[in-house]
C-alpha cells in the first residue's frame, strides 16, 4: 500500500503519462498475443486439420469465422458458406465482387471439388429458405466446376 501512496504523490501529470503507458502496453500485449494465437491456429492447426486432427480442424474453423466476420459475416458462419451464397443464391459478395467470389471458389474446388456448394450454412448467417437449398443441392456443377 506504500506505493499507491508514493504514486498519488507523482505529479498529475506524471500519473496520467504512467496511466497512458501502462493502459496502451497492456493493450499492446494482450493484441500480440492474439495475434500470436491466430498465428499459431494457422501453422499449427491448418496441417493438423489437414491430417484429420479434430483440435486442428476446430482451430482452423475458428480462423475461417473469424475471418469472415472480419470480413462482415457473422462470426458463427464459414467464408465458404458466404462463397456458396453468393454464387449459388445471389447473396452479397464476399470479397467485394462476384469475380473474386467466383475465382476463390475455383480455387477451393481444386482442392476440394464442389466445396462452398457442400459447404453452405442455410440457417447461419444471412438465411436461404429450405427449398431453396434443396433446389441448389439438387443442381448439377457448373461447366467450370466440373473437373478437368
Amino acid at each position: 500500500m506504500t506505493w499507491l501512496k508514493k504514486f498519488k504523490a507523482y505529479p498529475k501529470a506524471l500519473r496520467k503519462c504512467f496511466a497512458v503507458g501502462f493502459l496502451f502496453g497492456g493493450i499492446l500485449l494482450a493484441t500480440l498475443l492474439f495475434i500470436l494465437a491466430i498465428m499459431l491456429l494457422v501453422v499449427i492447426g491448418t496441417p493438423l486439420a489437414l491430417l484429420g486432427n479434430q483440435l486442428g480442424f476446430r482451430g482452423w474453423l475458428f480462423y475461417d469465422c473469424l475471418w469472415n466476420a472480419l470480413l462482415g459475416g457473422t462470426i458463427k458462419e464459414t467464408i465458404s458458406s458466404r462463397l456458396g451464397k453468393s454464387i449459388y443464391a445471389g447473396h452479397a459478395e464476399v470479397f467485394g465482387n462476384f469475380e473474386r467470389d467466383f475465382f476463390i471458389s475455383l480455387l477451393l474446388h481444386q482442392l476440394d471439388p464442389d466445396h462452398v456448394r457442400q459447404s453452405i450454412q442455410p440457417n447461419v448467417g444471412v438465411l436461404i429458405s429450405d427449398s431453396l437449398h434443396a433446389e441448389i443441392m439438387a443442381r448439377e456443377l457448373d461447366q467450370l466446376f466440373s473437373p478437368v
